[in-house]
């Protein structure tokens, strides 16, 4: 697993890279020449967690099927962890993230979703009780 560190400096919107370097001694040593310097490490070519030709979706339905907003979304390349979906307070709408070729496609994919939950009755599934079943209160 090769890597690379990066000296950086500054925070927020003054945040940036000012150089990449091939060994962390090389990038503390010139981390070292500036007033506010940091070295931070990256996975060069991290393998992404996506499957090919599908991206990450944002979607919030209604209980009648309605669909609120369906975009997509930026996901970590290295972080592998995605969160699950979850009831809005509500109970009225869920949040729901999948993996698809696109919104139509990812809208479909929460449809059947939705209509799974309804079935089982998961739909009704208070946030409190989301929390509590992920260790979370």
């Amino acid at each position: 697993m090769a890597k690379v560190y990066l000296v950086t400096e500054g925070c927020y919107s003054d945040y940036h890279i000012c150089g990449a370097f091939s060994t962390e001694a090389k990038a503390k040593e010139a981390a070292a020449l500036l007033t506010d310097g940091d070295v931070e490490e990256l996975e060069i070519d991290p393998v992404s967690p996506h499957p090919p030709g599908l991206t990450f979706w944002f979607v919030e339905m209604q209980r009648d099927g309605a669909v609120s907003h369906a975009r997509q979304q930026s996901v970590s390349l290295t972080d592998k962890t995605i969160e699950n979906d979850a009831p809005l307070s509500t109970g009225e709408s869920w949040r729901l993230n999948m993996w698809a070729r696109g919104k139509d496609h990812a809208v479909k994919i929460a449809n059947e979703r939705r209509i799974q939950m309804l079935a089982s009755g998961d739909w009704a599934m208070t946030w409190e009780k989301w929390l509590e079943g992920r260790g979370r209160k």
